[in-house]
């Protein structure tokens, strides 16, 4: 895309279940891009974090890195 190259950092929310939500974009590339990431992100899945064996829900800043290979 253009020869772009970076990292968009997006806020998000780890829910109980595994699934990021509250997605934001914090550290922009270009909009495309940043759109790529975001609908990327939406598909990962995490282990849910635990706080005495009981998941919860933590903040977190996720990367997403963009780089042109050789």
């Amino acid at each position: 895309m253009a020869h772009l190259q970076g990292t968009v950092k997006l806020y998000a929310v780890i829910g109980i279940d595994g699934m990021p939500h509250n997605l934001e974009v914090i550290s922009s590339i270009d909009p495309a891009l940043d759109n790529l990431a975001l609908q990327a992100v939406q598909q990962w899945r995490y282990e849910p974090y635990m706080c005495k064996d009981v998941p919860v829900e933590v903040q977190s800043t996720v990367e997403v890195n963009y780089s042109l290979g050789h």
